[in-house]
Formats: structure tokens, sequence, C-alpha cells
């Protein structure tokens, strides 16, 4: 899976509205407890990203300041269905659009998780920020992993993530490493892990 950009020929009043934008923002508090959380002192699941709302309340006020909106849209180019970002400048008129493919066969429950889970990540590129604990997500246990009813889901959107950032043997072989752990957890299966990382073979 890839992303494009496409831009303005001119973006200089952009960037500097973005750039004096970035410069305000810090990263949002984890306010949510995924499925690869590590237990506390306490023994229980310590709050591990922002989810998207926490997101847009972290940008919404130095957005407005300088002018940008961030509006998401959903375009269909020949077969493939396309999440779209677009950061906006309004004094300017100048935007950048960034866009992710997204497979809209999905069951409701898959496709709209998943759809969340992009959304936060393309505004995090965007605007310079991050809503994830630094950790690559794929060494849970069964002991750190919720039991709620989308865990599947939400590691399968994970796994998905991270796999498409791998662009190197190295970073292949560590996701091998630790997707093996995910499935040893149950929250996916090896049927699901060797699918994902054969589709880019």
């Amino acid at each position: 899976m890839n992303s494009f950009t496409h831009e303005t020929k001119d973006t200089k009043e952009l960037d500097a509205a973005l750039s004096k934008c970035q410069g305000e923002l810090r990263n949002p508090a984890p306010n949510r407890v995924s499925h690869f959380a590590k237990k506390g002192a306490n023994g229980k699941p310590e709050p591990d990203y922002a989810d998207l709302d926490k997101v847009y309340d972290t940008i919404r006020e130095a957005a407005a300041k300088y002018d940008l909106s961030y509006p998401f849209t959903m375009e269909t180019i020949g077969d493939q269905t396309l999440l779209v970002l677009t950061i906006a400048h309004g004094k300017s008129g100048q935007s950048r659009r960034s866009t992710l493919p997204i497979n809209p066969n999905d069951k409701p429950m898959s496709f709209w998780a998943t759809m969340t889970y992009h959304k936060r990540g393309m505004l995090c590129s965007a605007f310079g920020i991050a809503a994830d604990r630094d950790d690559d997500g794929l060494t849970a246990d069964s002991a750190h992993i919720s039991q709620d009813a989308d865990r599947t889901i939400r590691a399968q959107a994970m796994l998905t993530e991270k796999w498409n950032a791998c662009s190197t043997d190295a970073d292949r072989e560590q996701f091998r490493k630790g997707s093996a752990k995910t499935v040893a957890s149950g929250a996916v299966t090896q049927e699901f892990v060797d699918q994902l990382m054969g589709s880019s073979a």
C-alpha cells in the first residue's frame, strides 16, 4: 500500500503557516489503551495512544489560528478508492493533498476501524505530532491484550501499517518476529500475517 501527495504549484504561505502551527503543537497525552499496552505498576494496562478525537483536539486551536483546514474526503480513481487529507491555507488558497488507498469492500466494522486508524496517522504525519508511545507495537503477549470485541480489527490495522512501513530486509525480519508474538497472543491469525506479507511479493 502506497501513499501519494499532490500540492499546488506554490506552497510557500501554506508551509509557513504549517510551520508556525507545528511550533505550537505538543504531542497529545495517551488516553486509550491498545491491545499492545504494557502494564503499569498497578498491574493494569497503561494508556499508550491518543485516539482520533484527542488528535483533533490537539490540532484544532493552532490550526484555526493560522487559517489551516484539514478535511478528509474519499475519492475513486479507476478501480482504486482513496482516503484523501487536504491541508489548505485559507488566505492563500494553497493546499497539499495526501492520499492513501483503502479497501471499500472490507466488512463495515473493519472498514471504519481502519479508516479511523489511518485518519489519525495521516493527521499526525501532516502536523508533526506523535499519538503513540515509542513502541514497535508487536511484542504484546496475551496478558497485555484487552479482550474487547474489536481487538482483531485493531491488531490487523496496526500490523498492516507496520508492514507497509517496512523498507528493508531487516525491517521485514523484525516484523516477522514481532508478528509471531502477536499471532501467539491470539489477536490475529497466522493466515492474516502470511497474506499481509505476501501482498507485496
